[in-house]
């Protein structure tokens, strides 16, 4: 008998104590798209905003229409498994978004739900959850939020953050989805192999065990709710139910379809075609699902993980890859955002090293498609060739089976102990044949020739190609989230990172303290993820906010050398006398825009914006900028102290723009702050702001290099340039021009003018 638990709760929902969190700042990737799989999406009522989840430990919140990315969203993240992200919703009207999946139990042995304004603010957190949340869902009214979870613990109904009702009665499962029709009805699905229905009130109505497969997987309703498609995980069957009793009405025809499950399914907006997709790469639909007609096209590379449709009968899928689109229902594409990291899938034996591990060859596209190869002695990123002297990864020595892509894999038929479920992927044999190298889902791995286990490193995706230079001090893996990384053979210890921007030309290298070397306009591509406690959103800074104290190539260059951090670090500061320099972060203000909200309407040219500031220090000043233009509104405000919200009057144009706000504080100066204004008043006159014009100059003419031909009038070239900018300012183009002019500098003279420009 199924029992549904309703609760009445005064106090709201409150979980066990919360504990400390460790606020330690932890490197990230930061490359404006995520950079693991997106594990689910969802759409607000008006198709404005979409939001993805991923297992990079972030959502994201993009502009439907233009695929703008609008916002981050960082709940506070973990080691390991902690804040990695398996379900988002965002509320019909737009406002709120709920992400969760393995959140909070590192910290309370409970997990979280975390409730997000779509700016980016935390601004609730459900906790106690006794299990993995796998699925999240707002009703069509948004009065309910529905949580699906792993283990057998069922499904839990908020009302106003409040636990209302509850189901306890499901079998053991790994994984549990649910949709809602029109009127309130809830569906669910689960790995225990049932389809549940409920009325709006939550009562079940029925239950029943779908012949399709044993791990149904995503269902949903029609629009007119009599049908419900259900998607299987361990089939490519489809099948479709009646929305009244969950009966058996059709199987839709899937032969030939052999690419593992069509676990993800959606109808179109008019009802008429059903669409489904699974571990291929291909979208499935079936305009009369019911004659069995079928037509398909490309969408991905990588398993397709979920579907929506638009009311335009377009359609929103998002993938592994990872990736995001919204395609026409014949396939062609009208947006797309991309994941840009290296695919480093099916090319083990592509992926290179020399003998000192200080070469590696690898490639951007998965079947080794556009090869590079990066020397870290010159810190040189190029086109691989044929007198490299790399090597593949050694695999002979040792009889190594059952490793590809499999649970089981052995050592001279002896089988290996790994977690459960825990997947291989590559394998490398030390060349004295006395360890080796193993690559999993979850662990970089290295065992002795008997089979015995001397370390495990969890890894920060799939470790999808490992090898072992010839001088056998270090284990060299590629991963799923676009890095390489160099690992101490003797322990396990992490030793570098090294990030390629699939753009062919950006890269970043760093260390476990975060000093780095990085090419022209690469800082951006990682940073530091501050946690502020389990209530609050977690900060993110660009490693460029402190280049002052972590650009450190020196350091980089040592590192396979010493194979010891802390050692590399001595040595650099010793041999250079450089300053030294403690790995703690110096952190700039955080700067926050509390009202307008994004995509505000203004209808006078002075509005007021309320904002708020957090600074470990004393604030030296606000910059106001309108279109990336400063303002004469920018001023002074020394002495904010943290969360001190304050009001600033700000004279806008009369047509729509930018609004961004920047703090500076002793040390750094902000992340910018900014929302999107409309101008719905009437255009009276014309308003410009003119802004003010920083030239910095560079010319050398007298320089020492065999690689650049002779420049003998780079340094008149400067000067005239100059000039031509400053006569801008009495053609009235500019307010005013400030230049500095640099001619045949030093190196300390030019970063002095960097420094100059960028303050």
């Amino acid at each position: 008998m199924n029992i549904f638990y309703i609760l009445l709760i005064l106090m709201g929902f409150m979980g066990s104590a919360a504990a400390e969190i460790d606020n330690k700042p932890m490197l990230r990737l930061n490359t404006q798209m995520h950079t693991a799989p997106i594990k689910r999406m969802s759409i607000d009522a008006q198709q404005r905003f979409l939001v993805t989840g991923s297992d990079d430990k972030t959502a994201r919140v993009w502009d439907l229409q233009t695929g703008d990315l609008l916002q981050v969203l960082r709940p506070p993240i973990g080691e390991n498994q902690e804040g990695k992200i398996f379900a988002v919703a965002i509320s019909p009207d737009g406002e709120t978004i709920a992400i969760s999946g393995w959140t909070g139990y590192q910290w309370d042995n409970k997990h979280s739900i975390y409730l997000f304004k779509r700016n980016g603010e935390l601004i609730h957190r459900i906790s106690g959850l006794p299990n993995v949340i796998a699925y999240l869902i707002y009703s069509p009214d948004g009065r309910f939020l529905v949580a699906c979870l792993g283990g057998s613990e069922g499904i839990k109904i908020y009302q106003q953050n409040q636990l209302i009702a509850e189901e306890k009665n499901y079998g053991v499962t790994n994984d549990m989805l649910a949709d809602f029709d029109a009127q309130g009805r809830l569906v669910t699905s689960s790995w225990d192999g049932k389809i549940r229905l409920y009325d709006k009130n939550f009562k079940l109505i029925q239950s029943v065990n779908p012949t399709g497969g044993k791990q149904p997987y995503t269902v949903r309703f029609n629009p007119n709710a009599d049908k419900i498609a259900v998607g299987f995980n361990d089939s490519t069957n489809v099948q479709v139910l009646s929305g009244t009793d969950l009966k058996p009405l059709y199987d839709v025809d899937t032969k030939e379809i052999s690419n593992g499950d069509l676990s993800s399914v959606a109808w179109s907006a008019d009802g008429k075609t059903l669409l489904a997709g699974g571990r291929g790469k291909d979208i499935y639909l079936w305009s009369k699902a019911e004659k069995g007609q079928r037509s398909q096209w490309v969408a991905a590379t990588d398993t397709i993980m979920d579907i929506q449709p638009l009311p335009n009968g377009n359609i929103v899928i998002a993938a592994g890859d990872p990736l995001w689109g919204v395609f026409k229902p014949n396939g062609e594409k009208i947006l797309q955002q991309n994941h840009n990291i290296a695919d480093f899938r099916n090319n083990r034996d592509g992926f290179l090293v020399s003998n000192q591990g200080d070469s590696i060859q690898f490639s951007y596209e998965q079947w080794g498609k556009k090869p590079a190869q990066f020397d870290l002695k010159n810190r040189e990123l190029q086109t691989p060739t044929k007198e490299n002297k790399l090597s593949k990864p050694r695999t002979e020595g040792l009889k190594i089976t059952d490793w590809n892509n499999k649970t089981n894999p052995k050592l001279n038929d002896k089988l290996l102990t790994l977690k459960p479920n825990e997947v291989s992927f590559s394998f490398a044999i030390n060349p004295d044949d006395s360890k080796f190298a193993l690559g999993t889902h979850f662990y970089l791995r290295l065992f002795d020739q008997n089979g015995s286990e001397i370390w495990k490193k969890p890894v920060p995706s799939t470790t999808w190609a490992v090898n072992i230079p010839k001088n056998g001090k270090t284990v060299v893996a590629a991963f799923g989230d676009g890095t390489i990384r160099w690992y101490r053979l003797s322990d396990g210890v992490e030793l570098l990172a090294f990030f390629p921007h699939n753009d062919g030309k950006r890269w970043v290298l760093w260390t476990p303290s975060g000093y780095y070397a990085a090419s022209a306009g690469a800082e951006e591509l990682i940073g530091w993820h501050v946690n502020n406690g389990q209530d609050r959103a977690a900060d993110f800074f660009n490693v460029g906010q402190f280049r002052d104290q972590f650009y450190r190539p020196d350091i980089i260059d040592l590192i396979l050398e010493k194979l010891d951090e802390n050692q590399a670090v001595e040595t650099a500061n010793a041999s250079k006398k450089h300053k030294v320099q403690t790995a703690e972060l110096k952190l700039p203000p955080v700067v926050t825009i509390l009202q307008p909200v994004d995509n505000s309407e203004f209808s006078q040219s002075e509005i007021t914006v309320h904002y708020q500031i957090r600074s470990p220090s004393k604030i030296k000043g606000l910059r106001v900028l309108i279109d990336g233009v400063k303002t004469p509104d920018s001023k002074g405000i020394a002495g904010i102290v943290a969360d001190d919200a304050k009001t600033l009057k700000i004279k806008l144009p009369e047509r729509d723009v930018v609004l961004s706000l920047l703090a500076e504080n002793e040390h750094a100066i902000s992340q910018p702050s900014s929302i999107r204004l409309k101008w719905k008043g009437k255009s009276t006159e014309a308003f410009a702001i003119k802004p003010k014009l920083y030239v910095l100059a560079i010319g050398t003419s007298t320089y020492d290099s065999n690689k650049i031909p002779k420049l003998d009038f780079a340094h008149k070239d400067a000067q005239d340039f100059t000039n031509a900018l400053v006569a801008q300012k009495d053609k009235g183009l500019y307010k005013d021009v400030e230049t500095k002019l640099l001619l045949n500098p030093n190196r300390k003279e030019v970063m002095s003018g960097l420094s100059w420009i960028e303050t």
